[in-house]
């Protein structure tokens, strides 16, 4: 996942993105958005820069790609949906919004690469009640497990999805879960 210009924008990173609204006095940056965690992480980044956001929100990666595209906003966020547009050169990822460089385009710095410590993740986890019964849970850890190492599932993952298949097992779940958890509790409470 991550922030996209259209194509022929005048900047190749977001970082770039502000200092070019800043030094053509464009008050505000016209921005279209997923969800809570890439707009919050958008404004904070804008407000550490001294830029305005002029936020739209959106119902999914197409109408996100379509109003770039179209000049309607100037950046936006999206998930996988970006790399055949990447491809096809009318979008150009200018932040990878994870912890990494997104391997089909690692030229693209990340956020925090770009002085942001900012991340927006997308992870896919299997969750269960809290208490549940311990050979169920044994049963679906197996499953997982079984599935995150099977060969067609992992050509998936990085073929269609283009992303690195990862497997961190319980404690990393939990952990990641908390720390989203906190992450969005203060941020509601900048609200």
């Amino acid at each position: 996942s991550g922030f996209i210009a259209k194509g022929d924008a005048p900047w190749k990173t977001l970082k770039e993105a502000f200092a070019w609204a800043k030094k053509n006095n464009k008050s505000t940056l016209n921005a279209m958005f997923h969800g809570a965690d890439d707009r919050d992480a958008l404004i904070r980044m804008a407000k550490k820069e001294g830029v305005r956001l002029a936020l739209v929100p959106s119902k999914g990666g197409p109408s996100v790609i379509k109003a770039v595209t179209g000049g309607h906003v100037q950046i936006g966020y999206v998930g996988a949906i970006l790399y055949k547009f990447v491809e096809a050169g009318t979008i150009k990822l200018i932040a990878s919004a994870l912890g990494e460089r997104l391997p089909p385009i690692p030229d693209v710095p990340t956020l925090k690469e770009q002085g942001y410590d900012e991340q927006v993740e997308m992870i896919v986890a299997l969750v269960a009640p809290k208490g549940i019964d311990k050979a169920a849970k044994a049963r679906l850890l197996a499953a997982a497990t079984k599935l995150a190492n099977d060969d067609e599932t992992k050509t998936f993952i990085t073929k269609n999805l283009k992303m690195r298949p990862v497997t961190w097992g319980e404690g990393h779940a939990d952990k990641a879960m908390k720390d989203m958890y906190n992450l969005f509790g203060e941020q509601a409470k900048m609200k």
